[in-house]
């Protein structure tokens, strides 16, 4: 992916779900989401050829979602692998590695006080 094309990615938003999830609106239905825990270094080195400590992952271990179809066919968009650390969260596609940020807007207001 060119520079210019990971760009355009930026800002757009991911929601993931067991029952469905979306990018940018378009729906995914009869999705679910696994979760597995891996060796940080030995998943980033084996996986994706690259260092953690050189994305800003310093975490010895790394929570890894993957999103895919019922029929076991994986979502082919940002988000359908989502590395989580203990302050980063990131995902790759097409060789480009995206931050990922959560929506405060989306966010439910607090509680009032009873």
């Amino acid at each position: 992916m060119s520079e210019a094309d990971a760009r355009k990615w930026i800002g757009r938003s991911v929601s993931i779900g067991d029952v469905s999830s979306s990018l940018e609106g378009e729906r995914l239905t009869g999705c679910r989401v696994t979760e597995k825990e891996f060796e940080a270094r030995k998943f980033f080195e084996e996986g994706f050829k690259i260092e953690p400590s050189e994305l800003g992952l310093p975490d010895a271990k790394v929570r890894v979602f993957e999103v895919e179809h019922a029929d076991g066919l994986s979502w082919d968009a940002p988000g359908s692998t989502i590395m989580v650390g203990k302050k980063l969260v990131l995902t790759c596609w097409d060789g480009v590695y995206f931050v990922l940020q959560k929506n405060e807007a989306n966010k439910p207001p607090p509680s009032s006080p009873r």
